[in-house]
């Protein structure tokens, strides 16, 4: 009698951890690359080039949602998450998918969405597998890309900023090379270069300043950071 309770305990809260987690993460249970499309089959592009060509202009929150529920296979949610899930900003649309194809999703987004809308790669879960990283997918409203930190609420407390303090200086580098911002979460923004600075030394200094974890939990080194402006130009903070 003792097992066959621990069983049905086991099964149930089984249960509750996987609605728990499609509620919460949009998970359910497998791989979102794995899955079919909706009505069937596979997934025929994956956001491939040829199909961001022939998509047009996405001009609504609504037409971006069929966009999300055709690049995997899942129905947006009707957030997007903040700091681990424990709030939500329900102005956004998403859909999670492998990190690794979360931002080749976020440029070719971007890349057609009309005016008064975003996109970026926001909150990462490993969903209980570690092997295997998870990101969202996130559409929502904004007159710029600003707007992006904003709905992922992102600060640097531990280092005594607010979002505001990060919006300045993200507006400061937009002014001098331009950037375009493509992930945030609420401890982190990553964005390309559209121009390298003439100085890169200084530049990288400047980043170090303003924030030390790109060197001290990202690339460490100041060399090895230099290379990657020069070299890659995307940069996490």
């Amino acid at each position: 009698m003792t097992l066959w309770i621990a069983i049905i305990l086991a099964v149930s809260v089984g249960g509750w951890l996987i609605r728990y987690l499609s509620d919460n993460h949009g998970w359910s249970g497998t791989d979102p690359l794995e899955r079919e499309a909706p009505g069937g089959g596979p997934l025929p592009h994956r956001g491939a080039p040829e199909y961001w060509a022939g998509l047009g202009e996405i001009r609504t929150l609504e037409d971006a949602g069929r966009v999300l529920r055709e690049l995997s296979g899942q129905e947006p949610k009707p957030y997007a998450s903040i700091e681990f899930g424990r709030s939500r900003n329900e102005a956004c649309l998403s859909v999670m998918t492998a990190s690794a194809a979360a931002r080749s999703w976020v440029y070719g987004l971007q890349e057609c969405l009309g005016p008064g809308l975003v996109a970026y790669a926001g909150a990462e879960s490993s969903l209980g597998r570690s092997s295997v990283w998870h990101r969202e997918v996130v559409v929502g409203p904004g007159r710029d890309q600003f707007a992006i930190v904003e709905h992922a609420g992102t600060d640097a407390c531990n280092y005594g900023m607010a979002m505001e303090d990060i919006l300045a200086k993200l507006k400061s580098f937009d002014e001098r090379y331009g950037i375009r911002i493509r992930e945030a979460s609420w401890d982190s923004v990553g964005f390309d270069l559209v121009r390298r600075p003439d100085d890169i030394p200084a530049f990288c200094a400047e980043l170090y300043e303003f924030c030390p974890d790109v060197v001290d939990q990202g690339v460490d080194s100041m060399e090895a950071l230099e290379e990657l402006v020069r070299e890659d130009g995307y940069i996490v903070l």
